[in-house]
């Protein structure tokens, strides 16, 4: 089959949800009947992208498909791809005037959230995306839940908030269609594709915040980001931002080397605990660089850490 999206006769929804899934038979239908479960006064459909997963996820969806097949439009892969193509692109060419995204091990709690989030980029045509809490479940160890966002997460967000940390929950956001008429090549081949995706929309309005908790963010050993280990996950994120250097105008470029900056002394503090003082030096170093090093990082809260490393004498 095609990895593209079908195009079924022209019809006219309020919102397409963008559903990305793979190897995700455990959790797929929860999933899915949390988005049937939407109670809204417009109409809505939904693109499942599935990546050609080894198990029983392609037969769950097209069950799904066969039975709603009035809503449900599928993307199948013809062999797994691990690129972010087939889901951008599902994105850009969504026939909704909104794009609601959901991965296929994270679920909707509300089934009023389609609804709020519609009414909130309706009555704020300034937003391109609008987001709201989640809750995390850990659901291979007994860590308690959590939120995803902090009791101060406020209310409207820019860009340069974004190039500070990526703060959407990915089953949680909403975008505005049509303001990208395409995706730059560079972005199918990154390994993050929710926050690049925010970053590029982030340039065309504000960032909404609904202050409600409306759905699940599940981590789990096979989570793509969430399931990896925390320094493995400051690694990826220090080198997102090497990769945005090469991608972004000169504009934005203080924001990302500061965010750099500050991801890559974290980082080093990760490589210490781990004992590993040979990258802990390069990262300290790469954070040192930086000409934003002295004014985003406290140099009295650094000195041990630089002495630990370099002068280990004068540490001891």
């Amino acid at each position: 089959m095609p990895d593209t999206v079908p195009s079924p006769p022209e019809a006219s929804f309020t919102v397409t949800v963008v559903l990305l899934t793979y190897n995700h038979e455990s959790f797929i239908a929860q999933a899915i009947e949390s988005v049937l479960m939407q109670t809204t006064d417009f109409p809505w459909e939904i693109v499942i992208v599935e990546d050609c997963s080894t198990d029983d996820t392609r037969t769950i969806v097209e069950a799904y498909r066969d039975r709603f097949s009035a809503q449900i439009r599928l993307v199948l892969a013809e062999k797994n791809r691990n690129d972010n193509r087939a889901w951008g692109q599902s994105i850009v060419n969504a026939r909704g005037k909104y794009v609601a995204l959901l991965d296929g091990d994270d679920y909707w709690t509300s089934p009023a959230k389609l609804q709020k989030q519609v009414e909130f980029l309706d009555r704020h045509p300034d937003c391109s995306i609008c987001f709201h809490n989640a809750r995390i479940v850990h659901e291979d160890t007994n860590r308690a839940p959590g939120h995803h966002n902090e009791p101060d997460q406020k209310e409207f967000s820019t860009i340069e908030d974004l190039w500070r940390r990526n703060f959407i929950a990915t089953c949680s956001a909403m975008l505005r269609n049509g303001l990208l008429s395409d995706l730059p090549e560079w972005f199918h081949r990154l390994r993050f594709g929710d926050w690049p995706l925010y970053i590029l929309l982030a340039q065309h309005g504000r960032i909404g915040y609904l202050d409600e908790v409306m759905a699940v963010y599940r981590i789990h050993a096979r989570s793509l980001f969430g399931g990896a280990h925390p320094v493995r996950q400051l690694e990826q994120v220090v080198a997102f931002y090497d990769d945005m250097l090469k991608h972004f105008s000169r504009e934005h470029r203080a924001a990302i080397t500061s965010a750099k900056a500050r991801h890559a002394y974290a980082l080093a503090e990760a490589y210490v605990s781990e004992g590993n003082k040979t990258a802990a030096r390069r990262a300290f170093a790469t954070a040192l660089l930086s000409r934003s090093f002295r004014r985003d990082i406290d140099l009295r809260e650094a000195f041990p850490l630089f002495s630990h490393l370099f002068l280990p004498r004068m540490f001891r």
